[in-house]
């Protein structure tokens, strides 16, 4: 006789139950009743919710996740190619998979709990052992919203998508590089950013260990964050050679062709471009971009947007910083590198012009002494780090990483 449990009620304590298959589960999509659903009791958790982290809780049917032929997180049969392997793999695919997330806030309040949908996300990260997960809410699988403030700094307390990030390229080292970057220059500089919270992560139940819940920059981010029609922007995305996400490239390409076939040390042709580019922006962009270090950067990891409208100009979006701060070590000068490499023609056309020039040098100085003081970015780096200290044991008790042992941590943020 199959046995109901109410899961309606609190004070839910998780084990992991190693005998589970995902054979035997099943998947319900709404509309159900909850309190009614035939369940075993559930197979992973915690015990409790440190200050600091949010915890993250997708569940889905197992072989959504381990199947050789359906499941997204494996290597499977089923795979696709990816410029990052010579061989195929499931998580190369763009599969999404319905889920059940939950999400508590660092004070262990339930924020959310509804169905969506998920995708494997990210590049050559797609390869670690911890994947990041794209979050979507979606009209088929019930709420086509998540009503939620997720990041208590903006003011925006409704997410059609969202990040389960696990750090990119720096998902075995501090865990936090990314969103330390990013954190550094938000309200300090006008550039568009991914907000950063950290969360503790559960898979299907089973501890996952810390990742890091970030703003999905897509069509989604720009309504939310600029109130523009989401159905009527360009995104485009790449670096030399750049692809469109949304959109269309014919604006941008006009633009590249008017800088480089005519003086941009002409102000009257560098007026145009600015109406066609928000040029402080862009400069604002670079002084991020340089500081950092990122050295996956200009040639890649570059997104950048526009509304489709008559006055629309085109903006950058900061993202995949993982290279920054010595991630990747790198003892050549950013600024030469950025200024002087041909194939980066927008930036070193625009660096003839007097006016873009001086800027750029002036900015970047008033930033060195304020935004970028030592002591100020060795302090938004410890209280990040003071964020997940706690749960680092646990991190590194189940995956042996950022540090083979706890204590290593500190030394090495």
């Amino acid at each position: 006789m199959r046995q109901y449990i109410d899961l309606s009620g609190e004070g839910w304590t998780l084990w992991l139950d190693k005998e589970a298959s995902w054979e035997e589960d099943e998947l319900h999509l709404p509309p159900v009743d909850v309190a009614n659903l035939p369940s075993r009791p559930p197979t992973g958790g915690w015990q409790g919710v440190d200050d600091g982290c949010a915890v993250s809780v997708p569940g889905t049917v197992e072989e959504y996740l381990w199947d050789d032929e359906v499941g997204i997180y494996v290597v499977g049969t089923n795979g696709a190619y990816s410029d990052c392997s010579d061989d195929p793999a499931n998580y190369f695919q763009d599969w999404e998979r319905p889920i059940n997330i939950e999400y508590y806030d660092p004070e262990g309040n339930l924020g959310f709990n509804q169905i969506a949908g998920t995708r494997i996300y990210g590049a050559c990260s797609r390869k670690a052992e911890r994947k990041s997960l794209a979050i979507f809410a979606r009209g088929k699988y019930g709420d086509k919203d998540f009503d939620y403030k997720l990041f208590k700094d903006k003011d925006i307390d409704e997410f059609k998508s969202f990040i389960i990030r696990n750090s990119g390229n720096d998902n075995r080292e501090t865990l936090l590089r990314d969103g330390m970057m990013q954190t550094l220059v938000k309200d300090r500089l006008d550039v568009d950013y991914q907000e950063y919270q950290p969360c503790i992560h559960y898979l299907n139940g089973e501890y996952w260990g810390i990742l890091n819940i970030r703003e999905k920059l897509n069509e989604d981010y720009l309504e939310a964050n600029h109130g523009v029609d989401p159905d009527n922007v360009d995104i485009l995305s790449g670096g030399y050679y750049f692809g469109v996400i949304e959109g269309t490239d014919t604006h941008y390409i006009q633009m590249l062709q008017f800088i480089s076939s005519n003086d941009m040390t002409d102000p009257d042709n560098y007026d145009y471009v600015a109406t066609q580019m928000d040029v402080d922006e862009f400069i604002n962009y670079l002084i991020t971009e340089i500081y950092v270090k990122n050295t996956d950067w200009p040639l890649s990891n570059i997104k950048f947007w526009r509304p489709q409208t008559t006055d629309g100009k085109w903006r950058w979006l900061l993202y995949d910083l993982d290279f920054g701060f010595d991630c990747r070590p790198y003892d050549g000068d950013m600024v030469e590198k950025v200024t002087t490499d041909p194939e980066v023609d927008l930036i070193m056309d625009l660096l003839t012009n007097d006016e873009f020039m001086h800027k750029f040098v002036q900015r970047f100085c008033s930033h060195i002494n304020t935004t970028f003081q030592p002591e100020r970015v060795i302090g938004i780096i410890d209280s990040l780090a003071a964020n997940i200290e706690a749960e680092i044991p646990f991190q590194v008790d189940k995956f042996y990483f950022p540090a083979s042992e706890p204590e290593i941590f500190p030394a090495g943020i």
